[in-house]
């Protein structure tokens, strides 16, 4: 019969509050914030739209056709088979990634109600109507200061603990100096020492 092996650990939990002082954003860093992140909070545009998306640009003409002669999208999708993508408040970057710039440049020059230009994407050739233009007004400083504050304090707390966290503790386990020795005896505010085993 052979006893089990223990062990005996020793840790320190390091929580939010030894730096929530230090967190705090200033005047000047949400400003910077705000200029740095500029095309963030300015005015812009989203489109709702419907598209279909074929495998060649003749049957994406095709579509075209039937969509310029009345018919609907949902018309012309259940002919072929086919059921059109909603979507609503699409921007120009999640339409570049999802389809190509290309598709994205087409839809965004076209009037709602309009059907955009028949365009080669990443999955084929898309056909997309335009159901509506979403106009986005700018947002000033002062109405996303204490929304920009908070980002600042998140990032400035996460920055400081890890580097109290090295600092604190780490200065103080040498090779003659081991963490179990180290951890029993330190104290300071946002800080657990435990010991299992």
């Amino acid at each position: 019969f052979t006893i089990p092996e223990k062990r005996a650990i020793s840790y320190a939990i390091f929580d939010a509050s030894i730096v929530d002082a230090k967190a705090d954003a200033t005047t000047q860093e949400i400003a910077d914030y705000y200029k740095t992140n500029a095309k963030k909070y300015a005015a812009s545009q989203t489109r709702d739209t419907s598209q279909l998306v074929f495998p060649t640009e003749a049957a994406a003409k095709a579509a075209l056709t039937k969509l310029s002669g009345g018919q609907s999208i949902a018309a012309v999708a259940s002919e072929l088979g086919l059921s059109p993508t909603n979507s609503n408040g699409v921007t120009r970057e999640a339409l570049t990634s999802s389809a190509s710039k290309a598709v994205a440049d087409a839809v965004f020059a076209t009037a709602p109600g309009k059907i955009a230009t028949p365009t080669r994407g990443g999955l084929g050739w898309y056909v997309v109507r335009v159901n509506a233009v979403n106009e986005i007004a700018a947002r000033p400083l002062a109405s996303v200061s204490a929304e920009i504050a908070k980002t600042i304090a998140t990032e400035k707390k996460a920055e400081a603990l890890a580097a109290s966290t090295r600092r604190r503790a780490g200065a103080s386990i040498t090779a003659n100096n081991s963490l179990g020795q180290t951890l029993p005896t330190f104290s300071q505010p946002g800080v657990q020492v435990r010991r299992d085993g």
